[in-house]
């Protein structure tokens, strides 16, 4: 009875770690572009949400959380907490200084 590390490597860690790097580049976009960020976050915290219901699903039912539960459920906050925090910033600025994106 032997664990393959690799393949929990390669299907859960790390995508979830290219997605929440995508989900943190999304901090350097200007301001003009927060139509943008939500987008980007939300789309991001609905796949890693299917992840996790994926790999929940392969997984033995147990009495326990397991470290890849916290690690995926870690991975869902961030970007939650990203359109949270872009949203708070964008309510604060000042009506002259928000720029409205017509694309």
């Amino acid at each position: 009875m032997k664990r393959r590390i690799i393949n929990e490597l390669l299907t859960t860690y790390l995508p979830s770690v290219l997605i929440l790097a995508i989900v943190y580049a999304t901090n350097f976009f200007k301001p003009f572009f927060f139509e943008a960020v939500v987008t980007v976050n939300l789309t991001a915290l609905l796949v890693l949400t299917t992840l996790f219901i994926s790999v929940s699903g392969k997984l033995p039912p147990t009495a326990y959380v397991k470290m890849i539960d916290i690690w995926l459920i870690f991975s869902q906050l961030v970007p939650f907490t990203e359109v949270l925090l872009h949203t708070f910033m964008d309510c604060m600025r000042e009506e002259g200084e928000r720029e409205v994106n017509h694309h």
